[in-house]
């Protein structure tokens, strides 16, 4: 059993389902259990796994954190892995790492413990999947780009300072969804931002700038129709995260320059003498 942790859109199923492929040509089956819901079919059917296996629980805040099942769910798990007749099975899960710590946390003394069985089956199954890819990944990413993969080639120029490569590529379907079924005043903006970058306006756009130019992408009929806030609202509809914690448009901080620390800021100019 192997529960893969990480926050949304790094890669979790993607990998999971990766892994599995290759079994299929073994003769290994997978089940995922999802009807009537994803508790009630996990419980009804764990006990008739067979050997050769992959049970497949994907967002597995739904078995294991089920109020009413989520401890049974885990016992039957731990019966189905250490049971000597029904192996070789393979158990696959994700979480995002706000439910791998409420049900891994401890209770006080004294507390209920509503996470018993499910800490324990967790334990020493679990693989953080981190938010970035680092260098090695990269360049694995750059090769395939140069081997003629469009879609990677586009993520990278947008994700290779922070290294958040699949949120890139998982975000982008729903950040096009947001644009093509957006009010008319927040398509404005938007428009008005990428017409800005094309022309090379640069990467933080004002929003009085932004507020200013949408007004010019309206027709008359939406321009007729504008509230008083309506620059407000529509900013902070873009400004609400999708998939990957992406938005279409977000505030940004500006950061300032980084200095070394005073220590080592008084070595160089010693050295520089």
């Amino acid at each position: 059993m192997l529960v893969l942790v990480g926050a949304s859109s790094t890669g979790k199923t993607r990998a999971c389902w990766e892994a599995v492929h290759p079994l299929a040509a073994e003769g290994w089956r997978l089940w995922h259990p999802h009807d009537p819901t994803r508790a009630e079919a996990a419980l009804a059917d764990l006990d008739r796994v067979a050997p050769r296996t992959v049970v497949w629980l994907n967002e597995a805040q739904h078995y294991l954190g089920h109020p009413q099942a989520g401890e049974r769910i885990a016992a039957a798990l731990h019966t189905l892995l250490t049971h000597p007749d029904r192996g070789p099975v393979l158990v696959l899960g994700t979480l995002w790492p706000e439910y791998a710590d409420t049900y891994t946390a401890l209770p006080l003394p004294g507390d209920p413990d509503p996470h018993s069985r499910v800490r324990e089956i967790l334990t020493g199954r679990t693989l953080t999947v981190p938010d970035t890819f680092d260098r090695e990944a990269l360049h694995a990413a750059t090769a395939l780009a140069q081997g003629g993969d469009r879609f990677m080639a586009d993520a990278l120029t947008r994700a290779h300072a922070h290294g958040r490569l699949a949120q890139d590529l998982a975000g982008a379907p729903e950040l096009l969804r947001r644009y093509e079924h957006g009010t008319p005043p927040t398509k404005a903006l938007l428009e008005a931002a990428m017409d800005a970058r094309r022309l090379g306006v640069g990467l933080h756009l004002p929003q009085s700038f932004l507020t200013d130019a949408a007004a010019d992408y309206l027709s008359d009929h939406d321009y007729d129709q504008l509230t008083e806030d309506w620059a407000e609202a529509a900013f902070a509809d873009l400004a609400h995260p999708v998939h990957g914690k992406q938005a279409p448009l977000r505030r940004t901080n500006t950061r300032s320059s980084r200095r070394p620390p005073r220590a080592l800021r008084h070595r160089q100019r010693h050295t520089s003498r």
